[in-house]
């Protein structure tokens, strides 16, 4: 699902967020900018419950790319010793004046434990990698979910050693897996 902040001032969502101490933390999300020309959409941190903002990442947007991007960026290690932080995406027009019609919609929203691209392996006896939409196990599982991040079941599978992707929309999702000896795993994974 998306949210959308359309005729809202300001064009922006924000969220706060606790964690308790660990290692680095990735905020990833998807966004898409509508009836802006050129600009950028802003990941930013506030440690001061919003009172300031330091930018985490910027993401370039011009008329021409109308879908969902993706946007993410690791929490400097002062928002994680804090444990409470706040997290913002502005969108920010080239433009002088905003227009009513600029709107920044987004859509999901993850908190990762560490930085990863395609699958990040967890304690899992899996050897897992992805290929062109095709996430490839290294050894046959006897049973296979592939489940979305609202913990929907989208697809089962028997004695299976690779789960097509390509026709699910980019996101994250988690493989649970079941090897012959009944031990179930969880391995997250992001399409793009």
């Amino acid at each position: 699902a998306a949210i959308s902040n359309a005729g809202l001032p300001g064009s922006y969502f924000d969220l706060d967020a606790y964690v308790p101490k660990q290692g680095p933390i990735v905020v990833w999300s998807k966004v898409k900018a509508q009836g802006l020309n050129e600009g950028s959409v802003l990941l930013e941190y506030s440690l001061d419950g919003g009172v300031s903002y330091e930018t985490l990442s910027t993401l370039p947007i011009t008329s021409d790319q109308a879908g969902w991007q993706q946007i993410s960026a690791a929490l400097p290690q002062a928002a994680i010793d804090d444990e409470v932080f706040r997290v913002r995406w502005m969108l920010s027009s080239a433009a002088a004046a905003k227009t009513p019609a600029e709107t920044l919609l987004l859509s999901d929203v993850v908190l990762l434990k560490s930085a990863f691209t395609g699958i990040e392996q967890l304690e899992t006896s899996f050897q897992v990698w992805m290929n062109s939409g095709m996430a490839f196990l290294g050894a046959k599982a006897r049973h296979l979910e592939l489940i979305d991040m609202s913990g929907r079941i989208l697809l089962t599978r028997d004695h299976c050693d690779q789960v097509d992707l390509r026709r699910f929309p980019d996101g994250v999702y988690l493989l649970k897996v079941q090897d012959d000896n009944q031990r179930i795993e969880m391995v997250k994974c992001i399409k793009r």
